[in-house]
């Protein structure tokens, strides 16, 4: 996987967490959005992880 703007992702056996990770205020940029875009077509083409 890749490097998502301020995006956190955290994967535990079949399971994805994500946090967003943007300080101080922890808001959705337009490069975050995009970073959330990718990460979720990443995830669903993993058939490892099953939750998210």
């Amino acid at each position: 996987m890749t490097d998502y703007t301020n995006l956190k992702l955290s994967i535990n056996g079949h399971t994805a967490t994500l946090t967003l990770n943007n300080p101080s205020a922890h808001t959705w940029t337009m490069d975050s959005l995009k970073a959330f875009k990718q990460l979720i077509t990443d995830l669903n083409a993993n058939d490892d992880i099953y939750a998210f």
